[in-house]
């Protein structure tokens, strides 16, 4: 039984008046005490698969805080699916004929940060095994439980010899007092992983650079090893140091313009012959390290070194457990918050762009002196020059949240942040409103009533100033979240870089990155976000609609095919097919308006980008073959698509091509819509937007 199974059952209870024993202490609830009800309703969901726990004796029980009535232990006892051993071979090592095994263990729901607890092992035959206690904060992520540390369970095993063949199979103990979970774990002998290859002695970190150091044989194998990104793409070394046995490659690259470092995610280490740790490095394999601006965990895979490069949290940082911890601390400090201090976020953290990095570069313009904050999830983000970084999830990060007299974000803020009394946040939205938002769509997506509430904390009551585009579309903000605060409505920061001389600036320096000769054609497709892709809150499969292979075939090298996903659409490999046109995808581009003013027709569908768009004065097509199931479904739309979508609406491949293949004549046609359209929607976007917001924000510091 699950954590949620089991609240549920005790859920099911306090309506019925009883437990899974009988009649008992809940009888009653459902006529005087739903509100608690509802309360441990919302807890629960809230937890999600993880739960609170407590030790009493030989069990272990489930801890709800706003549980309205007391429960029997016989309830809230874990059974053993719920709280069995769980143990991880970290590495072995080979000393003589003694083998050394360091293994994470941890008893699911058992804190060993609070628990005095004792670790023994033993052979198949039941001799017991020496065993040394550790304390590896790293075992906090291959825990990734909440509420139970696992840091504690970090030991090494003695293994005697003499060498045994084949896997053995360690027996493990867990006790703490009356309380004992047994397991067992499988273990490799490091014989047995012996591989040929080229050698690798060294991975690390230097002078912002990473560095591979090959062993004896990283040179007799006639080529060095290859570093493949995530995306299978070649890392390119460093140009040769005078060190053949170094490689060397700068973490440092450039992203259309900008500099940035070495995105996440996993990265290989490979060679035709394999590649394989030695020495030392084999020894201490997994390896982590910390550097300035990431964090490297090495592993072993057959053939292959795999480099994990991720965001550099610190050990104490690091996991659900540590996270937990910094969350508690963030939402109970009393420390004051700073006027001066101003915290920046778009996206999530996934870049700066959109309206808060255009009244941040107005603000910083004006009053140089105050200490504007960027967050961003990653170094391989883009933040403005002049911003002091903030790492999501750093314990720094949390303090700035907690201190910052001002917020200024795009998307929904943490469901556990809290705004602090003089705290003044500030929501840009990133994007024009017209299609359901707030209550509704949560509403639609049948959200029961605890989840409704969540959406609310984390959104509607976070707000002290909302950023709309004109008085008339501030009213679908109040009646789609019940927002009854504050309102800029004179217009979208983040459009003030589409007018102006600044806008043909851009444009030439965009195109002349992306290689787009002045006799092509650039063709911006950027389908929207769909829920029913979504595999999590922030992350969805690109919609297919448009057949990029075909389409640049029909097109030829008179255009250009510049794909742009969603900001938070999967990630997905190249979609440079080889076609006749060009296809660049540019999902990973940090700025939209550059994209806009670079492109010269969009293919678009029901994103609110053709607002945005339409101050470029450029055409537009709309591709919508799903239109009438997309308007009756979760989304649907403010006022008719229909009404606003200003070009020709279209539903395959081949209809697209026929309007772009001629961009001149299309934009003849369409010139008198967009300008319309433009004037209607658009009325206050004039390249001053910043200054009137910042003017607003300034007046209330």
């Amino acid at each position: 039984m699950g954590s949620a199974d089991r609240a549920g059952g005790v859920l099911v209870g306090a309506v019925l008046g009883t437990t899974a024993r009988g009649p008992g202490p809940v009888a009653g609830a459902a006529t005087g005490r739903r509100a608690e009800t509802e309360a441990l309703a919302a807890e629960v969901a809230g937890l999600g698969d993880d739960q609170r726990t407590e030790l009493a004796g030989d069990a272990l029980l489930a801890v709800w805080a706003s549980a309205p009535f007391d429960l029997p232990d016989s309830v809230r006892v874990l059974d053993l699916d719920e709280s069995g051993l769980v143990a991880s071979v970290q590495r072995v090592v080979r000393h003589g004929e003694r083998m050394d095994v360091d293994l994470f263990v941890r008893v699911e729901g058992l804190d060993l940060a609070v628990t005095d607890i004792e670790i023994t092992a033993r052979l198949p035959d039941g001799s017991a095994l020496g065993v040394v206690r550790r304390l590896d904060p790293t075992a906090e992520r291959w825990a990734q439980a909440r509420f139970q540390s696992a840091a504690a369970g970090s030991v090494r095993v003695q293994v005697p010899g003499p060498p045994r063949e084949g896997p053995v199979e360690l027996g493990v103990t867990v006790r703490a007092g009356a309380f004992e979970r047994t397991g067992t774990v499988t273990v490799t002998a490091p014989d047995a992983l012996a591989e040929s290859g080229v050698q690798v002695s060294r991975i690390g970190f230097d002078a912002g650079d990473l560095v591979v150091r090959l062993g004896s044989r990283g040179r007799t194998h006639g080529e060095a090893p290859t570093l493949l990104s995530p995306s299978g793409a070649v890392v390119a070394a460093s140009p040769e140091t005078g060190d053949s046995a170094e490689l060397r490659y700068a973490t440092a690259v450039d992203l259309y313009g900008r500099s940035v470092r070495l995105g996440p995610g996993r990265y290989r280490l490979t060679h035709p012959d394999g590649v394989l740790a030695c020495g030392d490095l084999a020894d201490a394999l997994p390896l982590d390290l910390v550097g300035q601006t990431h964090r490297l965990r090495v592993l072993r895979e057959p053939g292959q070194l795999v480099l994990h490069l991720t965001p550099p949290l610190a050990d104490d940082e690091l996991g659900a457990y540590h996270q937990q911890q910094l969350r508690d601390a963030y939402t109970t400090t009393a420390a004051p918050t700073h006027p001066d201090l101003l915290y920046f976020e778009s996206y999530a953290g996934r870049s700066a762009t959109d309206s808060p990095l255009a009244v941040f570069e107005e603000l910083a313009r004006r009053r140089p002196e105050l200490r504007l904050c960027w967050g961003i999830s990653d170094h391989g983000q883009w933040a403005p020059p002049g911003a002091e970084i903030v790492l999501l999830r750093s314990r720094r990060w949390y303090d700035v949240l907690a201190s910052a007299g001002v917020v200024v974000t795009n998307t929904e803020l943490e469901e556990w942040y809290v705004r602090r009394a003089d705290q003044f946040v500030v929501q840009t939205f990133h994007g024009y409103p017209s299609k359901a938002m707030g209550e509704g769509q949560w509403r639609a997506r049948e959200l029961p009533p605890s989840r409704l509430q969540v959406m609310r904390k984390r959104s509607v009551q976070t707000w002290d100033l909302i950023l709309t585009p004109t008085p008339e579309m501030t009213r679908h903000y109040r009646e789609q979240y019940g927002y009854r605060g504050q309102v800029h409505e004179h217009g979208y920061p983040r459009d003030d870089g589409l007018r102006g001389p600044r806008a043909q600036e851009r444009r030439a320096v965009t195109r002349g990155q992306l290689g787009i000769r002045p006799d092509q054609q650039a063709v911006l497709y950027a389908p929207t976000w769909r829920d029913h892709l979504a595999t999590r809150p922030r992350a969805a499969a690109m919609s297919d609609f448009l057949d990029l292979r075909r389409a640049a075939q029909q097109l030829g090298d008179s255009h250009v095919l510049l794909v742009r996903g969603h900001r938070f659409h999967l990630p997905s490999a190249s979609r440079n097919t080889g076609g006749a046109a060009r296809i660049v995808d540019v999902t990973d581009h940090p700025e939209i308006n550059d994209l806009i003013v670079a492109s010269d027709v969009a293919v678009l569908d029901y994103s609110s980008l053709r607002f945005d768009y339409a101050q470029t004065g450029q055409p537009m097509v709309f591709l919508v073959p799903d239109l009438t199931s997309y308007a009756g479904g979760v989304r649907g739309f403010l006022f008719p698509f229909t009404e606003s979508a200003p070009g020709p609406l279209v539903s395959s491949t081949d209809e697209v091509v026929e309007q772009v293949r001629d961009v001149a004549a299309l934009r003849a046609r369409t010139a008198t819509e967009v300008a319309e359209f433009d004037a209607r929607f658009n009325p206050w976007q004039d390249g001053r937007c910043s200054q009137r917001v910042v003017d607003r924000l300034l007046s209330v510091m």
